[in-house]
């Protein structure tokens, strides 16, 4: 079977550094009959992997377990999503496209979780023009044609989504109620804006605030 992956991810350093990894692994949990690793959450343009987790595909017959946990997964990613779209709104190089040599990127973007953080600290506001603007700007962004097929990662990645589906069901059936309505894609209809306007300013970027 042949899915279609995100073709920077699959590129990319962290791909291998993932994949060698033991501490995800070490960090791992039993659940049944399924050992769970540390997972890191993805979109549907993600390859469904032991250690990349996404939604299931969208289905009209969804089950009641399949839409929680798409629902749940969605509530985490759109945290760090609405991150991103403060970065994009705040500094032009990175919401319009980083156009400096690549051999720099790395350092432009580190730069820019940095200088958000302090800007936080300081209470410094975001304005809701800014991020109408970089709107305009993700309308009018061209992006590249290409597609990167690759070999789906077999049966032990669907098996730990379906544990954490049952898992997640169990708690929603113990609490007798969710905390949100979600779809049969596991799009919530919670206001939220995934741009960045759906959550505070004050939101720090932990995952980057080491940037040695």
């Amino acid at each position: 079977m042949l899915l279609l992956g995100h073709p920077v991810y699959e590129r990319s350093l962290l791909k291998r550094e993932l994949q060698n990894c033991a501490l995800l692994n070490e960090m791992s949990v039993q659940f049944e009959s399924t050992n769970i690793p540390v997972l890191i959450l993805g979109d549907s343009a993600f390859c469904l992997s032991r250690h990349i987790m996404k939604p299931f595909p969208f289905h009209l017959n969804h089950t009641t377990a399949q839409k929680v946990f798409n629902y749940r997964l969605l509530k985490c990613r759109r945290v760090i999503e609405n991150v991103f779209g403060h970065l994009k709104a705040r500094f032009r190089r990175i919401g319009k496209g980083i156009d400096n040599g690549v051999q720099n990127t790395n350092s432009v973007i580190k730069a820019c979780c940095a200088l958000h953080n302090f800007l936080v600290e300081e209470k410094d506001e975001l304005f809701t023009s800014w991020f109408h603007e970089q709107r305009i700007n993700d309308r009018d962004r061209k992006y590249p044609n290409h597609s990167t097929y690759l070999t789906n990662n077999g049966n032990e990645a669907e098996g730990i989504r379906n544990t954490l589906s049952l898992y997640f069901a169990r708690a929603f059936d113990e609490d007798g109620k969710s905390d949100g309505n979600s779809g049969d894609n596991g799009e919530s209809n919670e206001t939220t804006e995934v741009d960045g306007e759906g959550v505070g300013s004050g939101t720090t970027i932990g995952a980057w605030v080491d940037i040695s």
